[in-house]
């Protein structure tokens, strides 16, 4: 800073500091405007060796600050040391921005975050139980209801239930035992039985005949114990031929179909053909005879244990007690067209040849049999 000098304005002395900017400044005592609250100096500027007069409002040596209307119209950079170091910041007569604040501590906004939990557990979760509903008028959204595993108790209604169509809210078709109130269906000509597993026929070999006194079994078919299908036996057919004629003393065999649950043994299993359906039959339905080729008996005998009344049908077998003359038809048949026998699982049904003389049965009379079942 340069060497204060002297000037003279007036008549009136007047302090001066020049300094290294040259710029004079002087103070000007009792120059403090109460009003605009700042004290008035005047500044000699330093031009081409002229002294002029300046006169400004500010902070300049002694000064207390700018006025309100010249800060806001040019910024004024503040830095140096304060105290106390925290200042107070008031924006009473400052508006904030709409919503910047609705709180007027932080303390509240944690105290409600504190209270997420009690707010939340009012809340419907799926573990609550609800109370019972008196009345519901109308429904308009889908509800599920759910009762964690319990029993959900449905009241009976009072009156009669009304039924209506979804499509147009008419009375709804309801299916009745009658036919006057019955819903009529059509079913296309081209389509096949709605069902059928498996339609199967199987055939004897020419069986020759067995002398003794305990009859022989002919055939078997029989649904093991489990089985997952139902079997329909349509038809059993039976023929005979015979090359020796017996006495008029002497009766046929009495051939019988016979219920029975257990499973048959032994004997010569038998090829089921498929005749239809739409699948293979199931490996719980077994077919056997008494023959392993034609004319030739099983090498085991097919055994069955037969139930005491458990016969469903029976016709004596044809005789030829006389070698003259012509053999007319004598086929049997069972259950054609008229009756049909339904197996469950366990149950089965036995060709057996029932007899007690050994002559009524000779090995040189040869059988034929064949049976036609349903599976489904």
């Amino acid at each position: 800073m340069a060497t204060p000098q002297t000037f003279f304005q007036d008549t009136t002395d007047i302090p001066l500091r020049l300094d290294e900017a040259q710029k004079v400044w002087a103070i000007i005592p009792d120059a403090y405007d109460p009003v605009e609250r700042v004290v008035k100096f005047a500044m000699l500027s330093w031009d081409t060796g002229t002294l002029q007069w300046v006169k400004f409002t500010g902070g300049g040596p002694g000064g207390s600050g700018l006025t309100d209307a010249e800060l806001r119209a040019s910024p004024v950079p503040v830095s140096g040391t304060f105290f106390p170091a925290t200042q107070p910041v008031s924006a009473t007569s400052l508006p904030l921005p709409t919503g910047a604040s609705t709180e007027t501590t932080l303390a509240l906004i944690k105290a409600k975050t504190d209270n997420f939990d009690v707010l939340l557990s009012t809340r419907l979760k799926p573990a609550d139980t609800l109370a019972a509903v008196t009345a519901v008028t109308s429904i308009t959204n889908v509800v599920h209801v759910d009762d964690n595993g319990g029993s959900v108790t449905v009241d009976s209604p009072v009156g009669t239930p009304t039924f209506v169509r979804l499509s147009d809210g008419a009375a709804a078709m309801v299916g009745q035992k009658t036919m006057a109130l019955s819903i009529p269906v059509t079913i296309a000509s081209d389509q096949t039985e709605t069902n059928p597993i498996f339609k199967g026929i199987a055939c004897t070999f020419r069986t020759p005949g067995r002398t003794g006194t305990a009859g022989q079994k002919l055939l078997s078919l029989h649904n093991a114990t489990g089985s997952a299908v139902t079997v329909t036996v349509d038809k059993i057919s039976v023929d005979l031929m015979q090359t020796v004629v017996k006495a008029v003393t002497v009766a046929p065999p009495i051939i019988r179909a016979w219920l029975v649950t257990v499973l048959p043994t032994n004997g010569t299993a038998l090829t089921k053909n498929d005749i239809g359906g739409s699948g293979a039959s199931s490996g719980s339905v077994t077919v056997l005879g008494d023959a392993s080729a034609d004319g030739t008996g099983s090498g085991t005998t097919l055994t069955a244990t037969l139930p005491a009344g458990a016969i469903i049908s029976q016709e004596f077998a044809p005789r030829m007690i006389t070698a003259a003359g012509y053999e007319v038809a004598d086929r049997t048949e069972f259950f054609a067209a008229s009756v049909e026998v339904t197996l469950g699982p366990l149950q089965g049904i036995v060709v057996f040849l029932d007899y007690t003389l050994a002559t009524q049965n000779p090995v040189t009379d040869m059988w034929v049999a064949g049976i036609h079942w349903t599976e489904k």
